[in-house]
């Protein structure tokens, strides 16, 4: 189900106080469809990409996901600014920005290369167990 909103996921309770867990919002798999490449001197490149992300506004993490080793999971500060959700990772010039179409941009940086992905996050259903 392509997410389509955030009221509905109860984000605006879980930026401001941890709700109980029946009331969390579901973890988002946020995958790119476009990634650039972006350095001094050199412009942008496209590039492709084996990654993928996962917003979890329950557990405050941002996870970054592919390749052949496990996702790196990063705890991570959540805002609201209007209608946009804001994803920063204290520390690691890294943001995620998700609109309430399930649109996002997603920003991070390696020295003086920044990496740019744009994509759609979906909800991911809670695991059985």
């Amino acid at each position: 189900m392509i997410f389509r909103g955030l009221a509905w996921l109860g984000l605006g309770a879980a930026l401001v106080a941890a709700p109980a867990r029946s009331q969390q919002p579901l973890p988002m798999v946020c995958t790119p469809s476009e990634r650039h490449i972006c350095s001094m001197g050199a412009g942008c490149q496209n590039g492709g990409s084996n990654t993928y992300l996962i917003v979890d506004a329950g557990a405050r993490t941002l996870a970054r996901c592919g390749g052949p080793t496990p996702c790196d999971v990063y705890p991570a500060t959540f805002t609201m600014s209007g209608q946009t959700l804001n994803v920063e990772i204290p520390g690691r010039a890294a943001f995620l920005k998700l609109l309430p179409t399930g649109a996002f941009v997603d920003v991070a940086t390696q020295g003086t290369v920044t990496i740019l992905n744009y994509g759609y996050c979906q909800t991911q259903p809670p695991s059985a167990g």
